[in-house]
């Protein structure tokens, strides 16, 4: 099955409330439409035969049956679902932030298999000025049993930059057997990144970061960064992750602070830090996906030789090459952008782009380099070893196309598209998440 998902992250999310405490008169609309990518992929088979399409649609999460044409809605209040969802490591259940029409946060479990959504924590609106939490980040167990999460506030400063506000929430443990939460104890650190079964908890406080214990919060390890780390990425396979430091800051106009250009790290499963992609590279953040073996990273970045052009980066941990794939045509080089990695992790998938081409989505077999394409607009993700999805966003109308392509069967019409098109539906709203029916 697959997991798709539209992406907001932690510090989009901080830029998003820093703006709405300033222009408290801007709804939503900002961040409404949002950059969607596969966030998971799981093993597929032949016997399935639809789709479930979890999507927002105005105030309601929906759920549509492809195979039945029905839709249900599963709850309703909403007003943003933020994203990545986080799904449990067996897949049945994704953790997720609701934020409703009444100005409350909650923190709920969907159980992909009974459709029930269970709430674990429910932060109520409160004035600016109140000293209470505002904000809800969470981790599950390696095993999938238990969430860790924190409650937090961020407020503005003077450069109308999010701050956390320490003293403020708490952090606890829910035993989703039993429905008990449990206190951790820890007394700074309210924001949770990963929980790693070896290491711990990655958790911190917009100050510092640290590794701690699940059982009594104390500390295992500290990351040696200053508090400005963004994007953090966790492979459970490679039991590392990645992360981004802003290298030169600047003001534009008279408060407002930019990040001009980023740097790219690895930490590994021995806890030691490795500069991926330097600043001059201008790695995208949010960008980079893992391997599902844990051993290589792709992500995007600038060319240095053609200043406006993106390509597609491919990092092996265990040799520590960085390579970049680039398409070239007559008119000059071509965008290559959103890196998906195939179930199997033999393929990487990305898509090429330029101003007089057609958009391509192109499958690159890793081992070889060789490479296949079909012409397909919108973001590309694999569902199994042979189906690819599509899903093209229109920001004017609140709406997506879903496309599922076999890319095994070719069309014998040459004036078709050139694989068998699986899928075709057209969502009314926000796609948060596809999964095949078996």
């Amino acid at each position: 099955m697959i997991i798709w998902s539209a992406t907001i992250k932690r510090e989009q999310l901080m830029y998003y409330i820093s703006f709405c405490l300033v222009l408290s008169t801007l709804t939503l609309v900002s961040c409404s439409s949002t950059n969607a990518i596969l966030s998971k992929v799981f093993d597929s088979d032949d016997s399935q035969v639809g789709y479930e399409i979890y999507y927002q649609e105005g105030n309601k999460l929906i759920i549509h049956n492809s195979l039945t044409e029905k839709d249900s809605t599963l709850y309703s209040g909403v007003n943003i679902i933020t994203t990545p969802l986080h799904f449990s490591s067996d897949s049945s259940r994704v953790g997720m932030n609701i934020y409703g029409q009444d100005g409350s946060v909650t923190l709920a479990v969907l159980d992909f298999g009974s459709k029930a959504i269970t709430t674990l924590e429910t932060l109520e609106e409160s004035s600016d000025e109140a000293n209470l939490p505002s904000l809800i980040s969470f981790a599950w167990s390696p095993t999938g049993d238990k969430i860790c999460f924190g409650t937090y506030k961020v407020k503005v400063d003077g450069q109308y930059q999010g701050v956390i506000q320490q003293g403020v929430g708490k952090m606890s443990i829910v035993d989703l057997s039993t429905m008990v939460a449990s206190d951790m104890g820890c007394t700074k650190s309210k924001i949770v990144e990963f929980w790693s079964p070896t290491k711990g908890l990655l958790v911190g406080n917009g100050e510092s970061w640290y590794m701690v214990d699940e059982k009594d919060c104390s500390v295992v390890g500290k990351v040696e960064d200053p508090k400005e780390i963004w994007a953090v990425n966790y492979s459970p396979t490679a039991d590392g992750y990645t992360y981004y430091l802003p290298k030169e800051l600047y003001l534009s106009g008279e408060n407002y602070r930019m990040i001009k250009v980023w740097e790219l790290y690895l930490v590994n499963n021995e806890g030691q830090k490795k500069l991926i992609c330097p600043s001059v590279g201008r790695p995208k953040p949010g960008s980079e996906v893992w391997s599902p073996d844990g051993t290589m990273i792709a992500f995007e970045s600038r060319s240095q030789e053609w200043k406006d052009l993106i390509t597609t980066n491919i990092y092996v941990l265990e040799s520590e090459l960085l390579y970049a794939i680039n398409a070239d045509t007559y008119a000059g080089p071509l965008d290559c952008t959103n890196p998906q990695w195939s179930p199997e992790g033999n393929k990487l998938s990305y898509t090429t782009s330029g101003p007089i081409f057609k958009t391509n989505v192109v499958m690159m077999d890793i081992a070889d380099n060789s490479k296949e394409g079909f012409n397909a607009v919108g973001k590309a993700s694999w569902i199994d070893t042979e189906r690819i999805v599509t899903v093209e966003e229109s920001s004017r109308y609140g709406t997506a196309l879903i496309k599922v392509y076999n890319t095994s069967i070719e069309n014998e019409d040459e004036l078709a598209e050139k694989y068998k098109l699986e899928l075709a539906y057209l969502c009314p709203g926000r796609v948060l998440h596809i999964r095949p029916i078996h």
